[in-house]
């Protein structure tokens, strides 16, 4: 199978879709589907993406962040 030519099937088929249920479950599924990899290769759900980007910016408001010129002395201690 190739993908280039599958995608563009899909961009075909899509375009002259006209039912928006349809669409709009397609796009759902899209939404749903895993964004991203663990450094050990198992799959990151869309729900711990967005918790863990919530995380970060709530970590962001409370001061809890490092500026890049600190970050650059501590690693010159490494």
């Amino acid at each position: 199978m190739d993908v280039q030519s599958e995608k563009l099937y899909l961009i075909e088929q899509l375009a002259k879709l006209e039912d928006v249920q349809l669409i709009q479950k397609i796009k759902e599924l899209l939404e749903s589907s895993n964004p991203g990899y663990h450094p050990d290769g198992s799959e990151i759900s869309r729900s711990e993406l967005l918790s863990r980007a919530e995380h970060a910016n709530k970590q962001i408001e409370s001061g809890q962040t490092k500026t890049i010129d600190r970050l650059r002395g501590e690693v010159k201690d490494w």
